[in-house]
């Protein structure tokens, strides 16, 4: 196989990549690292502040709001473009990527990474 046809078949191999190929993509960066609770409230009656994230999740963030503009720019769902933005390798990239610049400060995931 020519080295052309393997890249566009196994698709771009780092986020910066991806990026280069898709710019579009720096606006979910920009999403995954300004994701926070709509407010941190003073509690007067502890010794320190919690935060009043009033049920948001940082997990129903990315699928209600970042997955479906990154399915429409990488993977199977982008219908027009580079061919190696095309496929499963190039959206594995991305969600791993976007998904690791979360800050997992709601309440449920701070419940859940604690075990």
């Amino acid at each position: 196989m020519a080295p052309e046809t393997a890249a566009a078949t196994n698709g771009p191999t780092g986020f910066d990549e991806l990026l280069r190929l898709e710019p579009r993509l720096g606006a979910l960066v920009t999403m995954c690292r300004s994701a926070a609770p709509p407010a941190w409230v003073r509690d007067d009656d502890e010794d320190n502040d919690s935060a009043d994230d009033g049920g948001w999740c940082v997990e129903d963030f990315f699928f209600r709001r970042v997955k479906p503009r990154l399915q429409s720019l990488v993977g199977w769902g982008r219908e027009a473009g580079p061919p190696s933005l095309r496929g499963d390798t190039a959206y594995r990239v991305a969600y791993r990527y976007l998904y690791g610049l979360l800050p997992f400060s709601c309440a449920c995931c701070r419940e859940l990474n604690r075990g």
